[in-house]
Parts: C-alpha cells; sequence; structure tokens
C-alpha cells in the first residue's frame, strides 16, 4: 500500500498543493517548484486510512483511479429537522450515484451557518454549494471566486444566485380543490410575510375565484402576537359566520398551531374549520389532533434538480443569477382529518387510514398496516371490510388510481414514471388495475381532456 500510496499521490502536482498547506514541514523544496514530497512517517498510516478510502472512488466503467484534479468538493445547506430538507438531500445523493461519482458531498446545518462557522472560513475548498433557504444570501467574502452556489425552494434569493423552486401557486390550488370538493363556501389564508407565502396564497385565491367564491380573507400572522387574541379571532370567524371555514396555511407548523388555538377555544376541527398545511411533513402533520392534511411537493426532485443545475455550472455552462427553474405538478393533497371527517370511529381502522393516505406511495403492504395494530390479520382485514366496504389493499389500489388521475391530467408525465410516482412496481400493473377501477386505460383517460387544456393547465 505504501508503494502505490507513493506512486500514485508523491509529486502529484494537485497532491503536493494540498500536502503543503497539511504539512508544512514535510518538504524543504522551494515553493516556486513543485517537487516530489515524502510525507513524515508518522503521517503514513493515516495516508494508508486516506489511500484505502480513496479506492472506493473508483469509475465502474474505466476501473481507473479517480485523480485529484477530478474531485469536487460540494456543500449542501439544509435543515435536516424538516421533512422537506432531508427529501432535498435525498435527491442530491440520487443524483450524486446515478450522475456524478467523483463529487464529495459535505453538509451543514443551516441553523449553525453563521459567517464564522461557514467552512470556507475555516479553509476548506468548496467547489459548488446547494443552500436551502437563508433570507438573505450569506457573506459570501468567505467563498471562493470559482465557487458556483445553487438555491433550492427559496424564493427569496430569486434574482441573487440560480434558484431551483417547486410550483408553489400549484400547492395552493390542490389545497383550494381539496376543501372545494368538501362543498366548503367560505375560506381563509392563513401565511406569513415573504413572496413564497405570497404565490401560495395567489394560488389559492386564483382556484376559489374559478369555482364561481369570494377571494379568500388573508391574514399575515405576527409571531409576537399572542396565542389568546388569535383564538378569539378564530372564535369570532366561527360565531359570526355559521357555515364551515376551510383554511389553508402556510406550513405545517402553522397549521399545528392554528389547530392547538382551535383546541383551546373549543372549536370543532373539521365541522367548523377544516385545515390544511403545505409541506407534509408526516412528524408534525401525524402529531397534531387531528392529524394535520396537508399539500405534498416533489421535495426529492428540487435537490436532483439543484444537483443537476450544479452540475452544469461546474462543467463551466454559464447560467445567470437571474435564472429560475420551476418543476410543475406532482403536488397532491395527502388528506387527513383536520379536513376529512372520519369515515369511521373504529380507532384500528383510522389509525390504518391515516397510514393508508401518507405512505400510499411508497412499497406498502397489509402486513405493514396490521402490524402497528397489535391484533391478528384476520381480524384487522374483517374490521376494515366492515367499516370501509373494501379490504385494505383494494383501498391502497384506490387511492393510487385516484392520485394517478390528477397526474394524467395535470402533468405531461410518461405513464411508466406517473406508476411509479404511484407507488406501482410496473407499467403493468398501473395500466390493468387503473382500468379495472375506472373501465378505461390511462391514455383514454388522459385524452378526455384537449391537449390545449391540458397544455394551459401546465403553463399555470
Amino acid at each position: 500500500m505504501r508503494h502505490w500510496l507513493k506512486n500514485h499521490f508523491v509529486g502529484d502536482p494537485d497532491w503536493c498543493s494540498a500536502a503543503r498547506s497539511s504539512f508544512p514541514s514535510a518538504t524543504s523544496a522551494d515553493e516556486a517548484s513543485i517537487a516530489p514530497i515524502v510525507p513524515p512517517t508518522h503521517t503514513l498510516k493515516m495516508m494508508e486510512v486516506f489511500a484505502r478510502c480513496w479506492a472506493i472512488r473508483i469509475s465502474l466503467s474505466s476501473r481507473s483511479v479517480v485523480s485529484l484534479s477530478e474531485l469536487k468538493s460540494v456543500l449542501i445547506v439544509v435543515s435536516p429537522t424538516l421533512s422537506v430538507g432531508r427529501a432535498c438531500w435525498r435527491g442530491v445523493n440520487r443524483f450524486i450515484r446515478e450522475r456524478q461519482p467523483h463529487w464529495v458531498l459535505s453538509s451543514h446545518p443551516a441553523w449553525r451557518f453563521a459567517d464564522r462557522h461557514q467552512p470556507m472560513a475555516l479553509g476548506i475548498r468548496v467547489d459548488g454549494a446547494i443552500l436551502w433557504q437563508f433570507e438573505p444570501l450569506p457573506d459570501m467574502s468567505w467563498w471562493g471566486p470559482e465557487t458556483r452556489v445553487v438555491a433550492v425552494i427559496n424564493r427569496e434569493l430569486e434574482g441573487t444566485t440560480p434558484t431551483v423552486v417547486a410550483d408553489d401557486q400549484a400547492k395552493g390550488r390542490e389545497a383550494a380543490q381539496h376543501l372545494l370538493e368538501k362543498g366548503i363556501t367560505r375560506f381563509l389564508y392563513l401565511g406569513r410575510p415573504g413572496k413564497l407565502s405570497y404565490l401560495r396564497q395567489q394560488g389559492f385565491a386564483a382556484a376559489i375565484r374559478e369555482a364561481g367564491f369570494a377571494a379568500p380573507e388573508v391574514i399575515d400572522f405576527d409571531e409576537r402576537e399572542s396565542t389568546g387574541s388569535f383564538t378569539r379571532f378564530l372564535q369570532s370567524l366561527v360565531s359570526e359566520r355559521p357555515p364551515t371555514l376551510g383554511v389553508l396555511t402556510y406550513n405545517d407548523s402553522l397549521g399545528a398551531f392554528l389547530l392547538d388555538c382551535c383546541r383551546t377555544a373549543g372549536i370543532a376541527v373539521p365541522k367548523s374549520i377544516a385545515v390544511v398545511g403545505i409541506d407534509d411533513d408526516e412528524l408534525i402533520c401525524e402529531s397534531c389532533s387531528p392529524p394535520l392534511s396537508s399539500v405534498r411537493a416533489p421535495s426529492e426532485r428540487l435537490g436532483y434538480g439543484a444537483a443537476s443545475l450544479l452540475a452544469r455550472m461546474l462543467s463551466g455552462e454559464l447560467i445567470p443569477p437571474t435564472h429560475v427553474e420551476i418543476l410543475l405538478g406532482d403536488c397532491f393533497v395527502v388528506a387527513r382529518g383536520s379536513s376529512t371527517p372520519s369515515e369511521t370511529s373504529d380507532p384500528v381502522v383510522q389509525n390504518a387510514m391515516a397510514t393508508i393516505r401518507a405512505r400510499f406511495q411508497d412499497n406498502i403492504s397489509v402486513n405493514d398496516l396490521y402490524r402497528r395494530q397489535n391484533i391478528s390479520r384476520r381480524a384487522f382485514e374483517y374490521r376494515f371490510r366492515r367499516a370501509m366496504g373494501c379490504g385494505p389493499y383494494e383501498m391502497i389500489l384506490r387511492m393510487r388510481v385516484e392520485h394517478a388521475k390528477a397526474l394524467l391530467l395535470n402533468t405531461p408525465g410518461k405513464l411508466h414514471m406517473i406508476a411509479y410516482q404511484c407507488g406501482f412496481n410496473s407499467e403493468t400493473r398501473f395500466s390493468e388495475n387503473f382500468r379495472r377501477l375506472t373501465g378505461v386505460t390511462p391514455g383514454q383517460y388522459r385524452a378526455r381532456i384537449p391537449a390545449q387544456r391540458r397544455s394551459a393547465r401546465r403553463r399555470g
């Protein structure tokens, strides 16, 4: 290993440069020349460990060792405490596995990304960075002129650096459609100052106006406002005008706060107020009482798209700071108890339905459902069928097909991609179940709406 190490790294210009900064006393050669470096003996074992780790950076196609100059150091700065940040991270990891095996990814928590904690301030080289949410962009004086930066899910940074975002107006539209289907005619948007909240409110209001109802009331929530005053405001809304009020909140955290206020005020949810959040953070949504309905967005696709954009920048493509990529479609509401009355009083079936709504896109099975209830499979299926009128697996298929309908009409995706997004493991299985439940094939269902109308929806 030592022989291999010396042959491959000692004398390599990149390695020499790195070694001079790491082992300033390792050579007496003139700094102006690039001379072979023989590291001190006590560091050689550490370098052997480094070399063993280096061995995993082998191209599967060429079977050649990756040189130092080919590696790209990429930094991702997200909030791992939120599901959206973790999903973006997964998308970046998937891009690296599939298309950029020579990237070295490091992470840094967003909440610690003050100037003094930036890796660049500590002398660590960063070729590219993917930033999650910052207002404004961090101090760039710590960053080298060669560092390329991409922002993701951050409307506030548009025009400052290339950005990849979801279609936030579509999120508002999906929430409005969900509430309209429940027969709700009064609406409220609970948001926060900022462009991101404004776009979600605009989509929410547009869908409601198109349905023939008055535009929703809009409240920018002030965190300095006391919970008591906000609770009294909710009570006045419910008491003065009896019909159910449909509320969309800026995100799930604000939705959870609203449900807490409703519980304090004795307001029945969803009978008096139906609540929908945005982001579908399962930990937050399932912790609420009742569980919070929420709009799920393609967060993993955002991370993948941001990594793809960064790869183009690192390859030398000039992309202006004003560049914005908007990922269209693939938003839908995960319905839970805050907007959907419980179909049954059986707690076992209620828990199973909540799990199905949250995970029908995953590889979920009946075994996953009944094992959570601590009862036998036979007893579980009997109680589920008695309450819902069908078996649990049939319910999973129905939800997948309903989601496929929305994707077929609102996105240009190919059938095999839609099948994967809905939880089917093949296009054949998807087509068979779709035709059995709807009477038509997926292609025939999509053809019901004229092509020009689908194009208009995608542009909207």
